[in-house]
């Protein structure tokens, strides 16, 4: 909150019952008990007097104030509004008030300190470590150095004329000042909190690695992060324990070669594992940060320089749990005082350690992903391997699979690409419940979904290890000759028994809010020829599957327009959710449904092109958002291919669309009329582009059968309309409030920032139109469509007999670049169009001037009680100039 000080102390004295015991606290020597106090206090944030109103108004966030001193960057705060005055002078009166936390959780810089009340007796000057250490209640000053314990701790004496580092020097701070603590030792918290279990460090300490051939550690040695100084701090009392425990909550950086594939990791076959041999010794380098790592390698040899190896950051535990080679030692900070050589053995005892408390601590507040995993947990924790293992052989999993796998491939087809890799030791294939698993522990990938029967039944070699969850509550290791007793049997269930759907799609995604499904993204069938977008939902798509990003896949097509092509005679108002549209034109097959994300798509698998006139009928279709399309799914074993054949194919059986809609229906993505009257709200209007009336499922015979009436939970779309510049002054000095002719979706051409851009993809460069690529700026006004029937897809052509061509849905006759197919003419089959007559513009129509340099400026809104459009006043003069200026 941004207040105002009228009074200001010329001479300091204390201002606050906090400031005079603050003062006290110094005067006793007691730093402990000011920084507790200083724990618990609002501390005052000066705010710029050029940022006041954009702070008021939530426009932006208020800048951190800094002051350099003694080479150092100190962020100013003070303990009450006269101590700021005191210091930065009485014009300084805006300010906010934070607490100790929140300027910790957003603290800018970690080599900036924090300095209270700057220049004045009651001044403490805090590392940002201490900071941290501070508002999570440790007020306890670490000591001025550290133990004295080793030798190899001390600095040593330094010849004279010889350069070296800056070694920090411990020295009394002036009266009244609170001591600053030492960055070097006492009692900074531990990066992350250490797992539970017994002792990873009862196998024997680790040993120190030095550098044979480098610098003393210890000259100018400087943790680089809190992990570093946990690292540092457990050496120096040789706890073996907090050192490992500290390392397992870290995150590592490793060394790679330039250019690998940023989606390579550890965990995936093909990772490209740097092992150094010396003297007979394999070892792999790992660093705790990239002071350390730059350190090892050298100046001549810094990653990102040509020729220069490069290096990735993942997870201490990930990295051990995947490790290359038993016979191969792990080289941590080679050379420093936080370095340490792991022998290849023991590491696979620390990995194992470390994925089983992982799991003790998950467990206590586990949340299963599906069905499946809350029967497998169930069994853990009653320790009933039977049922565990009864649960599985009934379930799909999930097997991380290469862009390059064969579509539609199961693990009992010849030549299936099985891909071990080495699990705590051991040559393993790891499978997976849901995809949360799978991203804990390898990221995101593509995969594919076999039944677990399946994978056993094919298992190719006796030697491997099945691995199951590795690191979560529901975690199995299953050697290759125990992996023969898991498959089906005359007395037991058969390989084609029913399968359970793995993953119920609130869950699928890896992090809160992001749904993912159990669709399989990639190619569908090759060889596939390059790949074109249609629009930016084609393109966020392409990307997604590239990645293997499955929650972002099924993310942006939640959010999608689909099409779903129809017969030649069939009416274009009706969609699926229509109980009497025809399926036949969208059948690939008896059971599959084809449905497209762009015109592109679909012209690329049925043929025919956007604005052409082939040989044969274009594709005919309808428009429906996804999620209406999922509820109003027609039949259980119906499978859906979505934009088959391209590059974002993507295939969903019946059970996992309609699994898809329950989870959507259950987060509120889409809701029924029936659950939507609970509430006692009236449904919300459905979009202009989906005008169709709900329709109960049908049959696989094409018949309607009963379901429960529907209502998607959306706004009214927004509408976009590129005004003329004449009709400007119309609209603002004469209150005009109409609008008519094309129209756009405003989400469809937000990515059209220019004029240039709007004229040429919208079609209109026409020869008596007044616009020009030239010009400096162009006006729209945007509004909320309340009404869908006022908008209408204009279906027809350039002629009559384009217009035939689309039976009862053509109805408009238009001159070039007009197409007729319900797309904007420059856009290629990406944005929509539709036309309305004279409409008046409802209340709160917006109008935005769109200039050459790509910036929007907002002009006015209109108030139909009082027949105007409302703007600024100093708007009025500048928006008048612009009209005049426009078509120039």
């Amino acid at each position: 909150m941004v207040r105002r000080v009228q009074n200001v102390v010329e001479a300091w004295q204390p201002a606050t019952e906090l400031e005079g015991r603050m003062r006290d606290a110094l005067d006793s020597g007691d730093d402990e008990a000011y920084y507790g106090l200083l724990a618990e206090a609002e501390l005052v944030i000066p705010v710029a007097p050029e940022l006041v109103d954009e702070v008021l108004t939530n426009r932006a966030q208020p800048t951190w104030p800094t002051q350099e001193h003694d080479g150092r960057t100190h962020v100013l705060v003070f303990t009450s509004p006269e101590a700021m005055q005191a210091t930065l002078g009485p014009t300084v009166e805006h300010f906010i008030l934070l607490k100790l936390g929140e300027i910790a959780d957003t603290w800018p810089q970690p080599q900036w300190w924090l300095s209270v009340n700057t220049g004045l007796p009651v001044q403490g000057l805090v590392p940002a470590w201490f900071v941290r250490q501070i508002a999570d209640g440790d007020a306890r000053p670490p000591r001025a150095g550290l133990p004295a314990r080793s030798d190899a701790l001390r600095v040593p004496d330094v010849p004279p004329g010889r350069a070296t580092a800056e070694v920090p020097v411990v020295q009394s701070p002036p009266p009244g000042v609170a001591a600053p603590p030492m960055p070097g030792g006492g009692t900074e918290p531990v990066a992350q909190a250490a797992p539970v279990g017994p002792s990873p460090a009862v196998d024997g300490p680790a040993e120190p690695v030095r550098h044979p051939d480098g610098p003393s550690p210890a000259v100018g040695f400087r943790p680089a992060n809190d992990v570093e100084r946990a690292l540092l701090r457990a050496d120096a009392e040789s706890d073996e324990d907090t050192f490992i425990k500290t390392l397992i909550g870290a995150e590592v950086l490793i060394l790679v070669p330039e250019q690998t594939d940023p989606t390579r990791r550890p965990g995936r076959p093909g990772f490209p594992w740097q092992i150094s041999e010396a003297d007979g010794e394999r070892t792999i380098a790992l660093f705790t940060s990239q002071e350390r790592m730059l350190e090892f390698l050298g100046e001549d040899t810094k990653p990102g320089t040509g020729g220069a190896p490069d290096f990735m950051k993942f997870p201490f535990r990930s990295v051990i749990r995947y490790w290359p080679d038993r016979e191969c030692s792990l080289l941590l900070n080679s050379g420093t005082l936080v370095g340490k050589s792991f022998a290849g053995e023991r590491l696979l005892g620390i990995a194992e350690w470390a994925d089983r408390t992982a799991a003790q601590r998950m467990s206590e507040r586990f949340e299963p992903q599906n069905d499946v995993e809350r029967r497998l947990y169930d069994a853990t924790t009653r320790r009933d391997t039977e049922t565990f293992f009864k649960v599985l052989r009934n379930a799909q999993v999930l097997m991380p699979a290469d862009p390059e796998t064969p579509w539609g491939i199961q693990p009992g087809d010849p030549g299936f690409p099985w891909r071990p890799l080495t699990i705590q030791g051991e040559n393993s294939i790891q499978i997976f419940t849901s995809l949360k698993w799978m991203h804990d522990a390898i990221g995101p990938s593509r995969f594919i979904m076999p039944s677990f029967l399946d994978v056993v039944s094919s298992w190719p070699d006796p030697e491997w290890t099945l691995v199951l969850n590795p690191g979560s509550p529901i975690d199995a290791a299953v050697s290759g000759d125990q992996v023969a007793a898991l498959r089906p049997t005359a007395a037991s269930e058969p390989a084609a028994a029913p399968v359970e759907p793995v993953v119920e799609p609130e869950a699928m995604s890896a992090a809160p809010g992001e749904p993912a499904a159990a669709a399989q993204t990639g190619p569908q069938q090759p060889p596939l020829p390059e790949f074109e977008p249609g629009n930016r939902i084609d393109q966020e798509l392409y990307e997604a599957a590239v990645n293997g990003d499955t929650d972002t896949f099924l993310q942006v097509l939640l959010s999608a327009d689909v099409l779903v092509p129809v017969p030649a005679d069939a009416p274009l108002d009706r969609t699926p959710m229509d109980p009497h549209f025809q399926w036949k034109a969208a059948l690939r097959d008896p059971s599959a449904v084809q449905v497209f994300t762009s015109l592109v798509q679909l012209h690329a698998t049925l043929g025919g092109a956007p604005g052409a006139n082939p040989a044969g009928p274009e594709p005919r279709f309808v428009y429906i958002d996804f999620r209406d399309l999922i509820d109003s799914w027609p039949h259980a074993e119906w499978t859906m291919l979505l934009n088959p054949g391209t590059r974002i194919g993507a295939s969903l059986r019946g059970d996992q669309v309609q699994a898809l809609s329950e989870w959507a229906l259950r987060v509120g993505l889409i809701r029924r009329a029936d659950s939507a009257a609970t509430d006692g709200r009236p449904p919300e209007p459905r979009p202009a582009e989906t005008p169709a009336p709900h329709a109960p499922a049908v049959d696989a015979h094409g018949r309607p059968i009963a379901a429960a009436p529907y209502e998607a939970v959306r706004r009214s779309p927004v509408m976009q309309k590129v005004l003329p510049h004449g009709h400007v002054t119309w609209y603002l000095d004469q209150g005009y409030d109409r609008v008519g002719g094309f129209v756009h979706l405003s989400s469809d051409v937000g990515d059209l920032q220019t004029p240039a851009q709007l004229y040429e993809v919208l079609g209109l460069l026409t020869a008596d139109s007044s616009f020009s690529p030239d010009d400096d700026g162009v006006y729209v006004i945007r509004w909320t469509a309340h009404c869908d029937d006022l908008y209408r897809i204009p279906f027809g052509g350039q002629t009559e007999e384009d217009r035939q061509v689309w039976g009862d849905a053509g109805w408009i006759v238009e001159r070039a670049p007009f197409h007729g197919d319900g797309f904007a003419p420059g856009s290629f089959g990406t944005i929509r169009e539709f036309k309305v007559d004279s409409v008046r513009l409802p209340h709160g129509a917006e109008m935005y001037y769109l200039g050459r340099d790509r910036s929007e400026r907002f002009v006015a809104v209109y108030d139909p009680d009082v027949l105007t459009w409302l703007r600024q006043e100093d708007e009025a003069d500048t928006a008048r100039d612009e009209r005049t200026e426009a078509p120039q």
